[in-house]
């Protein structure tokens, strides 16, 4: 038996000794261990799980994969020539306080440099051709630099004046990078120059703009560009850009009216979503896809005319949770023309189709009505949560609107060793705790003609324990259906 065990050890001892003097250039199944910690697996750093606060990283390495040194306890890093990306938070949260970008880099990915808070130095390449929202958030370099405009390479870093109320973005800027003036709570209006042609995601998000006007040399706008503006009252475009990404606007709370110009072939999801004061949005003629929740929240908006030529529209595309909204107890119109997709999809989803070019009918007979869309029947139960000791018992008001009487009703306990359950003859439900656990109590609205498809259905979920005193969430807890 010792036999054994000495030959075991001297077996890990020779395969430790093989990794102490394996050479850079070598590697196993395409592994190199350089710096001790470091791992390079195919030209990609994968890895850091060292001490070391400097770092070589070698000539061959062509990536640094995400998060690689993220939080690491390094001070000073030397990039290789062969370099040609820095993935997302590569570097983030390090004590590094220079970096020198080699001339192959072309892309450095989000937050990868961020929150460096001693990084004063930086020297980026002629040929960076992207760099990710956040690359140099809170270091000093960025946040600390002299210039209003810090760009590189025609690509708009960061605008850093936090006090002027107008700028106007210099000749030469082809890109107006992420967040690039995002937060920028004083600036209320921005005039772009000829040569920008990109706006990234969240460029302007939770800016002072109050207006703004989008040039025709314009081809691309990212996701939330305008975000969170919460002046923004008008905007002006005879933009080049062919699709608007989702939450462009979204949360403009004074934006009343919008105009989406022609060549603007697709809408994506949420773009208006939570414009309170939104009433009107002018579609053109060119637009095919709608995405969903387009007006999501948009509680003033009463009618939407939809082009002919739209082919696709997402589902909920309004939805308003506030009660006092008008249209919880108004119908929202789809106007556009009869036989197109608009007139398929109202009908589907319960809207009200107008004809283009007739009369909008007014609102005097009564309707279920949630969201703007009308329904058949719908079921009100008046309590969410409910906490209860065994022996006590608890009435469920459940109130039935519309068809739903005429629908098969069941309600059920996921656990019904804990709790039962009976109908009363005033249409409500008692509920008896019997032990302690938690149950779920369901009620389901069951096709009659189909005893398998449940219709719809809403649960209130029990708490029993022991010696507690009995309490509960109210609350109007409503399921429509058709």
């Amino acid at each position: 038996m010792k036999l054994i065990r000495k030959f075991a050890f001297s077996l890990v001892a020779l395969v430790m000794l093989f990794y102490a003097v394996l050479p850079a250039n070598v590697s196993a199944e395409n592994t190199s261990f350089v710096e001790p910690g470091l791992v390079i697996v195919d030209g990609h750093v994968k890895e850091y799980y060292g001490t070391s606060q400097t770092i070589i990283i070698p000539e061959g390495v062509q990536y640094i994969d995400k998060d690689v040194f993220e939080d690491k306890p390094i001070t000073q890093i030397t990039l290789p020539q062969s370099l040609l990306s820095i993935g997302t938070t590569s570097f983030a949260n390090t004590k590094i306080s220079s970096i020198v970008i080699p001339e192959n880099v072309t892309s450095i990915g989000a937050y990868a440099f961020a929150n460096c808070f001693q990084l004063k130095e930086v020297k980026l390449p002629d040929n960076l051709a992207w760099v990710g929202g956040g690359a140099f958030e809170s270091t000093p370099w960025l946040e600390n630099n002299p210039e209003d405009f810090v760009v590189t390479n025609g690509i708009l870093l960061r605008y850093t004046n936090q006090t002027a109320e107008s700028a106007a973005i210099p000749d030469g800027v082809d890109t107006v990078n992420a967040e690039a003036f995002a937060n920028r709570t004083n600036l209320k209006n921005i005039v772009f120059s000829d040569s920008v042609r990109i706006i990234n995601e969240n460029a302007f998000m939770g800016s002072g703009l109050v207006s703004v006007r989008i040039p025709d040399n314009i081809i691309q706008i990212g996701h939330g560009a305008f975000s969170v503006c919460r002046g923004l009252t008008e905007v002006k475009w005879n933009s080049s850009v062919s699709e608007i990404w989702s939450s462009m606007f979204m949360n403009c709370t004074s934006l009343k009216s919008v105009t989406i110009p022609e060549g603007v072939t697709t809408l994506d999801t949420n773009v208006f979503e939570g414009c309170t004061k939104l009433e009107q949005v002018n579609l053109p003629q060119s637009l095919k896809i709608i995405g969903g929740d387009l007006l999501k929240n948009c509680e003033s908006i009463r009618s939407l005319t939809i082009p002919a030529g739209v082919e696709s529209i997402g589902s909920h595309l309004i939805t308003v949770s506030k009660p006092s909204s008008w249209l919880q107890t108004h119908l929202f119109r789809i106007i556009g023309e009869n036989g197109s997709y608009a007139q398929t999809y109202a009908q589907k989803y319960g809207y009200e189709f107008i004809p283009a070019g007739t009369p909008i009918p007014s609102d005097s007979e009564p309707k279920l009505i949630y969201s703007g869309r009308e329904y058949s029947g719908a079921v009100t139960m008046d309590t969410r949560v409910y906490t209860m000791s065994p022996k006590n018992i608890y009435d469920i008001g459940v109130k039935l609107l519309g068809n739903a009487s005429t629908k098969t009703r069941r309600m059920i306990s996921s656990r019904p060793e804990l709790a039962s359950i009976k109908q009363l003859p005033n249409g409500n439900y008692r509920v008896t705790a019997l032990r302690p656990g938690t149950t779920y109590i369901t009620f389901y609205i069951i096709d009659a003609k189909n005893p398998n498809q449940i219709i719809t259905h809403a649960s209130i979920r029990f708490d029993i324990t022991s010696g507690v005193k009995q309490n509960g969430v109210a609350c109007r807890q409503t399921t429509y259906f058709n």
